[in-house]
């Protein structure tokens, strides 16, 4: 990621294809992509005239061999292939090694690649996809318990993370509806339902970027209490999924501590007992939460 992301700017790109050359292409030869080419965005300008630096590339290509190496490595000592793509770490993987290969073809010829517009965007396509290296993180979980906690909290939590979805969208649709109605004779601001949404979305997170805003008496008036229903909507599932990493740490807390027993246990040659009850929260059925009971 560390390349991926110094590759992005101009300091650590050089120049293949000169800026007079780009013109003069742009000039006299009828392309979709120079037609299409805006010369005061400096970004495609960057993507049409220069490369990454080479110790860059040279990482690239290191890292993209080895990561090859690794996956097919992986896919020949799996013993059931037809499961080995049912994994999304794999499929990720797959689409990565795919990316890299594609990428690094299509950079061995800027000319042609700037010539074609078809080319141009399929290539941003694949350098997009390079953002999925980040998900390597998951293979993590084997190795640190507070990473794989996380995950199955999150799993706990699903269904209580689709109903806010739903409810946020809900919020936001109602909102957007409200706040076009109210700023309708206010003529430079919300041209419609759907730059609403996207001031709901962006006011209910308090984010507020201050693109757009109210500017009537009843805009302010529906614009207070969108914010304030975004803290109510979203601060509603957060006790929920603290409650249930709280368990799940207390949990693998519980069996981290047997275990050590244990092993110190069996080195020492001595024998113990150790008898640990799981820990869970009180359920919606007002159940009292189940103890810990531990005898040494």
């Amino acid at each position: 990621m560390v390349t991926f992301v110094l590759g992005a700017h101009p300091s650590f790109r050089e120049q293949i294809l000169p800026y007079n050359k780009l013109l003069f292409l742009i000039e006299y030869r009828d392309i979709r992509f120079f037609n299409e080419l805006n010369l005061q965005n400096q970004k495609e300008i960057m993507l049409g005239t220069s490369l990454p630096h080479q110790t860059i590339r040279d990482i690239e290509i290191f890292t993209s061999a080895f990561f090859t190496i690794e996956f097919l490595l992986h896919f020949t000592s799996c013993p059931k292939k037809a499961k080995f793509f049912k994994s999304p770490l794999n499929i990720i993987d797959f689409l990565l090694i795919i990316a890299m290969w594609v990428t690094f073809a299509l950079e061995q010829d800027l000319t042609l690649l700037v010539t074609t517009y078809e080319l141009v965007q399929f290539y941003l396509v694949m350098k997009a996809l390079f953002v999925l290296r980040l998900f390597r993180v998951f293979r993590l979980m084997k190795l640190f318990s507070g990473l794989r906690i996380m995950m199955m909290s999150v799993k706990a939590s699903l269904k209580d993370l689709l109903l806010l979805s739903l409810s946020f969208l809900l919020a936001s649709l109602f909102f957007a509806s409200f706040i076009y109605y109210a700023e309708f004779y206010v003529s430079d601001t919300f041209p419609d339902i759907f730059k609403g949404i996207w001031w709901a979305v962006i006011t209910m997170t308090t984010v507020g970027y201050g693109d757009m805003y109210p500017k009537s008496t009843f805009g302010y008036f529906v614009g207070g209490i969108c914010a304030f229903s975004g803290m109510l909507i979203l601060a509603m599932p957060v006790a929920i999924l603290a409650t249930n990493f709280n368990d799940l740490y207390q949990k693998n807390k519980l069996r981290e501590t047997k275990k050590s027993i244990l092993n110190s246990s069996f080195k020492k040659g001595n024998s113990v007992h150790v008898s640990l009850a799981s820990v869970s929260p009180s359920d919606t059925r007002k159940r009292p939460p189940i103890t810990v009971k531990s005898k040494w």
